[in-house]
């Protein structure tokens, strides 16, 4: 057993699945924002018109030097990390579904109707594609290093490097560096001990 927690950056459209002394599940929506991405992309391809490069590999859940993959639960030990991908992506429930999103307001520009349509078909996604998510730091601890994946193999991925980066945390020094590097967590590993609600202070 890790002696240090991990975070997850994460928003307040999913704080009801989120319950104090269990693990976190997996994601619920990753199929049907998949399909949804899929459908307004061809709808803006037959209108002349392409998604970007890294839409398209989200598309795909491709990953390499970049993840794109999405439905599991990443984790940092480093908690200004978790904080940063949360203030990045909570208005719509994480970086797939604000990307949907975008792609949405793109297509209005062309064909409104098509655009108003689509989330029709995906009623439990349409909270999320309305926004107002707020951004959510969740503290997980109870991790084993046998619970841990690295997010990107390609990055840090020699053999017993996850073993190496865990012990590494204990120290505050490495804790800088290797408490930015993301890892997936295995399913029902880790119990939740908090989850904070960051308030964001309006711009004046």
């Amino acid at each position: 057993m890790l002696a240090f927690p991990f975070h997850h950056g994460g928003s307040s459209h999913y704080r009801h699945l989120l319950e104090i002394g269990a693990p976190i599940g997996p994601w619920p929506h990753k199929d049907a924002a998949l399909e949804l991405m899929g459908d307004v992309v061809r709808e803006l391809r037959a209108r002349g018109h392409q998604p970007e490069f890294y839409q398209e590999n989200m598309l795909r859940q491709d990953t390499g030097h970049s993840n794109w993959q999405h439905g599991e639960t990443y984790v940092v030990a480093g908690r200004q990390k978790a904080l940063a991908y949360a203030l990045s992506n909570a208005e719509h429930g994480g970086e797939l579904l604000n990307e949907c999103a975008i792609l949405l307001r793109k297509l209005a520009q062309f064909d409104a109707v098509a655009a108003s349509s689509i989330p029709e078909r995906f009623p439990e996604l349409v909270p999320m594609l309305d926004g107002g998510g707020r951004p959510l730091v969740v503290t997980i601890e109870g991790v084993r290093v046998e619970d841990l994946q690295l997010e990107v193999e390609r990055e840090h991925g020699a053999p017993g490097m996850i073993e190496k980066i865990a012990n590494g945390l204990n120290d505050p020094i490495a804790m800088t560096v290797w408490g930015q590097i993301g890892f997936r967590l295995r399913p029902e590993a880790g119990i939740v001990v908090a989850v904070e609600e960051v308030q964001i202070e309006p711009v004046s």
